[in-house]
């Protein structure tokens, strides 16, 4: 996934249920290396893991996942490559 994900958000929504990491791992049924992949900014391998924390914290996606407005617009395209000659 290219996306980034909007770390104070999510600190934010911790803070003000007054949840710590250890809190939120078990609201939410993640590990806390996920977690604290998560909270590093970086979309985890299984994305239902994101979905669990920001349904435990009631966060909504469009809040939390940032699209990258960088990319060229070519380069964001798939792509088929074929091995035939």
């Amino acid at each position: 996934m290219n996306a980034s994900i909007n770390v104070p958000r999510i600190l934010q929504a911790m803070e003000i249920r007054q949840l710590e990491i250890v809190d939120v791992c078990r609201l939410c049924g993640v590990n806390n290396k996920t977690l604290a992949k998560i909270l590093r900014g970086e979309v985890p391998r299984r994305i239902d893991a994101l979905y669990r924390v920001l349904n435990g914290l009631q966060i909504s996606s469009q809040e939390v996942v940032v699209a990258p407005t960088h990319q060229k617009a070519q380069g964001s395209r798939l792509r088929v490559v074929s091995n035939r000659r």
